[in-house]
């Protein structure tokens, strides 16, 4: 169950994502959060997941006309860029949860 307050509109307009990795460590995502997504439209700067082929990334959206690009949430990591056609957004980051681990 999701807290109400990490909702952006109707219940039934969220779901949640496993965060798999640290690549967006500096942005205050870690391996194993809980992010509450919200399904809608990304606007310039959302951080969204977004379906690209088979891949699902996590990252900041900028569309470019007829191109998407993709900025990293980690420093160092680059940006791609994408035919607006060929993304699918699948939502955009309305929270986080995350699991107090005692020692680890």
């Amino acid at each position: 169950m999701t807290p109400g307050h990490l909702l952006a509109g109707p219940a039934e307009d969220h779901y949640v994502l496993r965060v798999v990795g640290d690549m967006a460590a500096e942005d205050g995502i870690q391996d194993g959060d809980l992010l509450v997504l919200l399904r809608a439209e990304a606007r310039p700067g959302d951080v969204a997941a977004v379906l690209v082929g088979g891949d699902c990334y996590l990252r900041r959206y900028f569309p470019e006309g007829a191109t998407v690009r993709l900025d990293a949430l980690g420093r160092g990591r680059p940006a791609i860029s994408v035919p607006a056609a060929d993304i699918k957004v699948q939502g955009v980051v309305a929270g986080l949860m995350r699991k107090y681990r005692r020692g680890a």
